[in-house]
C-alpha cells in the first residue's frame, strides 16, 4: 500500500514526474466483463481510470481503520460461494470474542449458490484486522468490508442490548 510514516501506512506517492507507470493484472473472463460494463456504465474513460478509482476506495478503507483508535467496533460484510462456507465458519469461531452477532443469509441464481453473512464485530484492532485478512484469502469470498461504527455524540456509554 505504502511506507509506513510513525507506524501508520500512508498510499505511496505518485512518482515525481507524474506518468503512470503500468501494471499488469490477470482477471478472470467474467470479472472483466463486469469491468468493461462497469466502466461505461459510470462513465470512466477507461479501465484504467475505474481500477484507479476502485484502487483509492480499497486503500481509503484500509486507512480507515489503520487510523481508527486500539479498540473499534463495526459491521464486516461478507459475500462467497456457498463452497466457502466450512472456511468461513472456522474464521468466524476462531474470532468468537470479538463477533457481537451474526447474520446469514443464502441465495440461488441459476448458478453456485451464494452467500452473505453480517457480522457485528468489536474488539481490539489487530484482532479486527487479522479476522478480516483471514476471511479475504479463503477461496470463494469475493466481498470483504468493513464499516465501523460512527462516533456516536451525546450517547452514554454502557448501554448493552445483552
Amino acid at each position: 500500500m505504502g511506507k509506513r510514516r510513525g507506524g501508520q501506512r500512508r498510499i505511496a506517492a505518485a512518482p515525481r514526474d507524474d506518468r503512470a507507470q503500468v501494471v499488469s493484472v490477470s482477471l478472470p473472463p467474467g470479472v472483466l466483463a463486469d469491468l468493461d460494463d462497469l466502466t461505461e456504465q459510470m462513465g470512466y474513460r477507461s479501465r484504467s481510470e475505474a481500477l484507479r478509482d476502485a484502487l483509492r476506495s480499497f486503500f481509503h478503507e484500509a486507512q480507515d481503520l489503520e487510523g481508527m483508535g486500539d479498540q473499534v467496533e463495526g459491521t464486516v460484510s461478507i459475500y462467497y460461494l456457498s463452497s466457502a462456507v466450512s472456511a468461513m465458519h472456522r474464521v468466524r469461531h476462531a474470532h468468537d470474542a470479538i463477533v457481537r452477532s451474526t447474520l446469514s443469509s443464502h441465495f440461488h441464481r441459476g448458478g453456485p449458490s451464494c452467500c452473505v453473512d453480517v457480522l457485528v464485530v468489536a474488539g481490539a484492532k489487530e484482532t479486527v484486522q487479522r479476522m478480516l485478512s483471514e476471511l479475504r484469502v479463503i477461496k470463494g469470498v469475493d466481498v470483504v468490508r468493513f464499516i465501523p461504527m460512527p462516533p456516536m455524540e451525546g450517547h452514554s456509554a454502557g448501554h448493552d442490548h445483552g
